[in-house]
């Protein structure tokens, strides 16, 4: 045998790659949801049928395609020719009386029950066969199981559950995290389960239909058989929907700003419970709402049904402590239930308007007054309110006017009034006045004597009415406003 040959390596294996085996842990997940109702088709054949010649629940403008959606089919339509089915009624649920005995407790019971099965309703609840739909407001309520599928005891095992949002940049939440206590053990074909809540809101770089959202999981945990660490990822991906279609339209009118909120019902749920929206005003308005709410066990308004819109309206009004230009109104802040009692929580981003530039002088006719300082009285705000008051021919009455130096300076201002400009109204009186100095960021209540010569609806102020800064020459016309003469 030649010396200058060497026989082959043994230890060459080494450097060949390792094969990964089959993670001896797996990892399920499921969400947490409430049982739901059980809806049958019913077969509705007699005349004396519950929706044959009753109402409905309550009155909403496609009230009766929303019974009729409950089958899934026109059949109900197809029978309400037949039966007198009249869709401007309203179906009532038989109540029971306080004072009521056995027999009418058992007739009571008999004719509810009549209802809901005509319905389609019984009393059985069913398991959600899918998660369903999630949305945007509401909890993420989830169930995650870890399972050793192997015949050997898996020590030292770590789990972390991050919830990751948006495209590009990301935003993480942490859920769960065992890393700095790991478990000590987990025997064979054995569970180790976690439940983990978290608020879904929606993130600033959330804009595209195609970004999901990702619950990851990561467990890393120490293999016997193998004799080192390892670890594995999951994802579980799903979407997050919008709940409710919101629209913002912002009117200026004189000084007041109004926000009108319209809110669609975007849910796959039948209806839902618009249970509180209120409006937070930014610094240098003071809010008046318009809109009807429902507060706590008390409902004024009917569920929001699938598809249904809904709109308020809110009132801000700008105080003494504005700044001249504010370019953000402030933000809503809105609750809701669904049919089961699951809420849901959504808070709109700031709401931006461009803003009426103020001037240095800001005047405003509040109202009209029989007598100075007789009618009137302060808010809580500091702003004047005026009682609702009726004015006759030849009977002289008094314009309340609201005088604000928004300017840095201090205005020396005298009211000026042409009664030819007036007519069919003339001054009561001189129509110079002297409102005298004004310090800035104050205000002051000026009385302006008018005589009516005609009755029916005049306009007050315009061109006949202006007032004058000494100190800078500056020119103001009083805004218009109509009284009605009687």
């Amino acid at each position: 045998m030649d010396p200058n040959v060497r026989p082959p390596s043994v230890g060459g294996a080494s450097n060949l790659p390792m094969i990964e085996t089959p993670h001896p842990l797996s990892i399920k997940l499921m969400r947490l949801k409430k049982p739901e109702f059980s809806v049958d088709v019913p077969i509705l054949t007699e005349r004396k049928d519950v929706l044959g010649d009753n109402k409905l629940f309550y009155k909403t403008p496609n009230h009766a395609s929303d019974v009729k959606s409950l089958y899934g089919n026109d059949s109900v339509g197809s029978r309400s020719t037949t039966s007198g089915f009249k869709e401007e009624k309203l179906i009532e649920i038989p109540g029971v009386e306080d004072n009521s005995n056995e027999k009418n407790l058992s007739q009571f019971l008999t004719e509810r029950c009549m209802v809901f099965d005509s319905l389609g309703y019984n009393d059985s609840w069913t398991l959600p066969s899918a998660p369903g739909a999630i949305y945007i407001g509401e909890t993420l309520k989830c169930y995650i199981s870890l399972h050793n599928e192997s015949y050997n005891v898996i020590k030292n095992i770590s789990i972390t559950a991050e919830l990751h949002t948006g495209k590009g940049k990301t935003t993480k939440h942490i859920l769960l995290d065992i890393s700095s206590t790991p478990m000590e053990q987990l025997g064979s074909k054995s569970n180790k389960d976690f439940i983990i809540e978290q608020p879904l809101s929606v993130p600033d770089n959330i804009n595209d239909d195609d970004d999901k959202t990702f619950l990851v999981c990561n467990v890393a945990y120490y293999d016997p058989e193998e004799g080192r660490m390892r670890s594995f990822r999951k994802l579980f991906p799903f979407k997050v929907y919008e709940p409710l279609g919101m629209k913002v339209k912002v009117n200026t009118l004189e000084n007041h700003i109004f926000v009108q909120l319209d809110l669609q019902n975007l849910t796959q749920a039948p209806s839902m419970y618009i249970e509180n929206v209120k409006f937070e005003p930014n610094f240098g308005f003071d809010l008046i709402d318009h809109s009807t709410h429902n507060y706590g066990d008390r409902y004024y308004e009917h569920p929001l049904l699938r598809g249904e819109t809904k709109r308020l309206l809110f009132e801000l009004v700008p105080n003494l402590k504005q700044p001249k230009a504010v370019n953000v109104l402030g933000k809503i802040s809105l609750q809701w239930k669904n049919t089961l009692g699951e809420s849901g929580m959504l808070i709109t981003s700031p709401i931006q308007h461009k803003g009426v530039q103020k001037q240095d002088l800001d005047i405003t006719i509040l109202g009209f007054s029989s007598s100075p300082m007789s009618d009137e009285f302060l808010l809580e705000t500091g702003r004047v309110q005026l009682k609702p008051e009726q004015f006759y021919l030849h009977k002289p009455f008094y314009a309340v006017c609201e005088i604000v130096n928004n300017s840095k300076d201090i205005m020396d201002l005298t009211l000026h009034l042409e009664s030819d400009k007036l007519y069919p109204l003339a001054v009561y009186g001189s129509s110079l006045q002297v409102i005298g100095e004004l310090q800035p960021t104050k205000s002051r209540i000026v009385y302006i004597p008018l005589f009516p010569l005609q009755r029916g609806l005049h306009a007050v102020a315009g061109k006949g009415m202006f007032i004058k800064d000494k100190h800078s020459g500056k020119v103001l016309t009083l805004p218009s406003k109509p009284v009605t003469i009687h």
